[in-house]
């Protein structure tokens, strides 16, 4: 949506967009020009960090929010003729190791497709660490929002999933978006991957190609939550009662340990699938430590190609999901759409199959 300003109103000045306390008051309070004051409040890296994080930490203090319009209106001032309503949103990062949620490419591609899709709306976002003994405590981190007059906010999957308790943020006065069922909190919208509806594209496919007894490889976390389970149980019913196999579900983040192995090697020679569709990133990895190769004794096809050591399976459109987040956030806003909804909706978007060596055509 193109926001058209008439020039008549270009001559008000930005302090009278915000609400009580001005960005006028904030700079009298600490001894700097109003500009330095805008600039520290934008994260500009002309301001030095230490100074920036003063003068936000004085503005929340002194209850200064910003205003999203008044930004448009002085990045028109400064040359454009027509111009996107300009906020940021938040991407609440709560991994205890903040860097790794950036090493699952999955999770990567997810902050990248949200990155594209707020720049081309005229929208950026800024990552706040919440998670780990560095991270902001909720308080904190509202009142900095706040200040900046941010109020848009994307919870990516976490790693673990972090319960109520353990981050009392008051969410009233601001839309969020979940990306993953990971998420359990808040209740908000979530947009996600199609897990169940893509396993079952998988099974197909890997029937297509002549296999039969197919096995489904997973870890505790992502059983709890049951899509991946749920598509492929339903997958199930169609293979004739001797072709079904119990699910394997091993440790989170499994490696190739004694205790791990075991399982895995027990379960092949118990139930002899011909192929494996399994959520793990390092399926064939496992495999090979167990004795079995890939595809010679064994095909294997991952539920997310973009994380996992097989390279056939389904592509999850990552990118996509980060894009429909912030499409979805940017419309809540813009309908002033705050707190937790009534009636929480889920958003999926759906993957595609992909060939891949590692489960070629049986025969």
């Amino acid at each position: 949506m193109l926001l058209r300003i008439p020039l008549k109103l270009i001559t008000m000045d930005h302090s009278e967009f915000s609400t009580g306390v001005t960005q006028k008051d904030v700079a009298r309070a600490l001894g700097v020009t109003q500009a330095t004051v805008s600039m520290a409040l934008r994260n500009d890296p002309q301001i030095p960090e230490v100074r920036r994080k003063e003068i936000q930490e004085m503005a929340a203090k002194m209850g200064y929010r910003a205003n999203a319009s008044a930004t448009a209106l002085i990045r028109f001032r400064q040359g454009s003729k027509v111009l996107p309503v300009h906020a940021s949103l938040a991407w609440l990062n709560f991994w205890p190791k903040p860097e790794e949620l950036h090493k699952v490419p999955l999770f990567r591609a997810n902050w990248e497709g949200a990155v594209a899709a707020a720049e081309r709306l005229g929208y950026r976002i800024e990552e706040f660490v919440c998670g780990g003994e560095k991270g902001f405590a909720p308080q904190r981190l509202k009142s900095i929002l706040e200040a900046q007059g941010i109020q848009g906010i994307l919870l990516p999957p976490q790693r673990p999933p972090v319960p109520a308790h353990a981050f009392e943020f008051d969410w009233k006065h601001f839309a969020a978006i979940r990306i993953g069922h990971t998420v359990t909190h808040p209740a908000v919208h979530v947009v996600t991957h199609s897990q169940a509806s893509d396993t079952l594209l998988a099974c197909k496919m890997i029937r297509e190609k002549g296999y039969k007894r197919i096995g489904h490889l997973t870890s505790e976390t992502l059983d709890c939550y049951a899509f991946f389970e749920a598509g492929f149980l339903k997958s199930q019913l169609l293979s004739p009662p001797e072709d079904r196999i119990p699910l394997l579900v091993l440790e989170n983040n499994p490696e190739p340990s004694r205790r791990v192995l075991k399982q895995i090697d027990d379960w092949m020679k118990q139930y002899r699938p011909d192929a494996i569709l399994s959520t793990e990133g390092n399926i064939v990895s496992l495999l090979n430590a167990a004795g079995y190769r890939v595809p010679q004794d064994v095909a294997v096809a991952a539920s997310s190609v973009r994380n996992s050591d097989a390279d056939a399976g389904i592509f999850e459109n990552p990118e996509e999901v980060g894009r429909a987040a912030v499409k979805t956030l940017i419309s809540q806003l813009q309908r002033h759409e705050f707190g937790v909804p009534e009636f929480p909706q889920d958003i999926l978007v759906h993957g595609m199959w992909e060939d891949g060596s590692t489960l070629p055509p049986k025969g």
